[in-house]
C-alpha cells in the first residue's frame, strides 16, 4: 500500500506541491539500553556557515513516503511538500540526533522549509 501511495504522489503534477532541497535526509532508528525501537524518524540536515551541520527540520517515519534512489526524494505529510537530497544516510542510535543539534541550533532559530529554497528558482 505504501509503494502504490508513494507512486501516486511521485507521477502527480509537480507543481501542485513545493519541493525543496536539503544538504542531508536521515532515518535514523532510535532505541532504549535494552534495544528496543523508540522512534523511526526522518531529520533534514543543512549545512550552516556558523554551526556546521544542522537540523532543518523532522518527521517521524510514518508521517512520510520516500525513494531510496539518488536524488532521495521524501514527501512528508507533515509539511505537504517534496524534499529533495543528493545524499541519505540510515542510522541507528540510543540518542536522538535531532534532540541534540538543539544545543547547536534552538528549534525557533531553526529555518525549516518555509525559507529553504524551492527548486527552479536558484541553481542546484
Amino acid at each position: 500500500m505504501g509503494l502504490l501511495l508513494l507512486f501516486v504522489i511521485l507521477t502527480t503534477n509537480p507543481q501542485s506541491k513545493p519541493i525543496y532541497q536539503c544538504a542531508v535526509v536521515e532515518y535514523n532508528h532510535y532505541y532504549d539500553d535494552q534495544g528496543k525501537i523508540i522512534l523511526e524518524q526522518i531529520i533534514w540536515w543543512e549545512e550552516d556557515p556558523y554551526y556546521g551541520m544542522v537540523v532543518r527540520d523532522w518527521a517521524m517515519k510514518k508521517d512520510t513516503e520516500s525513494t531510496f534512489r539518488v536524488p532521495y526524494f521524501v514527501y512528508s505529510k507533515k509539511h505537504m511538500c517534496f524534499i529533495k537530497s543528493k545524499y541519505a544516510l540510515e542510522s541507528w542510535t540510543q540518542h536522538d540526533p535531532e534532540v541534540l543539534n538543539r544545543v547547536l541550533l534552538p528549534v525557533r532559530e531553526r529555518l525549516g522549509f518555509k525559507t529553504l529554497h524551492i527548486l527552479g528558482e536558484e541553481n542546484e
